[in-house]
């Protein structure tokens, strides 16, 4: 294992330097000491993921992988995105600002009460799903002796064994290939919902922030068409949400505006296809095996974040991310939605 990666995901500078120098001096002091790790139904397993709908969801072929080995396992997550972990996790919610996305501070005691109570559970196995240094530091002071993850964040000698991120592969790629360390295989995200029924046609996701957002003269234009589609809007409550989604009013048209994330699932299985930006509910709707037109901006690479689903269509604005993707135009993605729809 490599415990210095070759470029550390930080666009600051100064962060890169850090992380930079103090993995040097774990090199030269030669880190924590590696190991092959085999996972059984004696282990117990916590793994962290503060990560946002996207990656919990993407990370779900990760936990069915493992609960098939019988070992008990526990997640410490946000407490909005951890709704969706499998049954079978045991779920410790907590939130950390740089990872929830929640901009409050870190209540740092709270968080060593947090370690505290942890510590007496024993946990035989630790995994980090996002690279970051302040939790692999953290998993070292639990006691864990077994622990993997992701370097490029820094801190990755004081794993037993880690690899790094690759921006040319999928994040659920990259999760199956920490799974390869512990001789486990895994397959395609899914979730489960008992609901059958369809009751629209399309559902479309509007927005979910600035960076990703597409042009809401898009979405007049790309509706135009299907009057006689029974259509959904989700999304959140914001001011810029409740406009896009006001416009686009219709008798054909039902809004449905900051629902809970459950709900959220419901409306999302009731649909025949999902239309929508780079978003969590994206994700959902694919995992659901609902077919995904998905609209990235250049916010985020589709190459790692888009959906995994068997159909999986990726439009995007021009830009190096997008040689291989058309350009996301609401007249090329019409045709799309009709021939899904046909």
């Amino acid at each position: 294992m490599k415990i210095w990666p070759k470029y550390y995901y930080y666009k600051k500078k100064s962060l890169r330097i850090f992380f930079g120098f103090l993995d040097f001096i774990f090199v030269v002091l030669g880190g924590i000491k590696q190991k092959k790790i085999t996972v059984d139904s004696n282990d117990k397993i916590l793994i962290v993921n503060f990560g946002g709908i996207g990656d919990i969801v993407l990370t779900e072929p990760f936990f069915r992988a493992i609960n098939q080995t019988g070992a008990e396992i526990w997640c410490l997550a946000s407490p909005l995105t951890g709704q969706l972990l499998p049954g079978y996790v045991h779920r410790v919610f907590f939130s950390i600002p740089w990872l929830s996305r929640n901009g409050k501070r870190l209540d740092f005691f709270a968080w060593l009460r947090l370690l505290r109570q942890l510590k007496k559970e024993k946990f035989t196995l630790a995994v980090d799903l996002k690279g970051d240094p302040f939790i692999i530091f953290s998993l070292l002071l639990l006691g864990i002796k077994n622990r993997i993850g992701f370097i490029n964040g820094g801190l990755g000698a004081l794993l037993n064994n880690g690899i790094e991120t690759d921006e040319a592969t999928h994040k659920s790629l990259m999760n199956l290939k920490l799974l390869n360390l512990l001789n486990i295989t895994n397959e395609a995200p899914v979730l489960n919902t008992q609901n059958d029924s369809k009751e629209f046609d399309i559902i479309l996701h509007l927005y979910t922030s600035l960076e990703k957002n597409w042009p809401f003269n898009n979405w007049q234009r790309l509706i135009a068409d299907f009057y006689d589609k029974q259509i959904a809007v989700i999304g959140g409550n914001s001011s810029q949400e409740r406009l896009i989604a006001e416009s686009l009013a219709g008798d054909n048209v039902k809004i449905f505006l900051g629902l809970k994330l459950e709900e959220s699932v419901k409306i999302i299985s009731k649909t025949r296809l999902f239309v929508g930006v780079d978003s969590g509910p994206a994700h959902i709707a694919a995992a659901l095996g609902i077919p995904v037109i998905s609209i990235f901006s250049l916010a985020n690479n589709p190459v790692q974040w888009a959906p995994m689903g068997a159909k999986i269509f990726v439009f995007g604005e021009v830009g190096n991310f997008f040689n291989s993707y058309e350009k996301a135009s609401p007249e090329i993605i019409q045709k799309y939605i009709k021939g899904l729809l046909s």
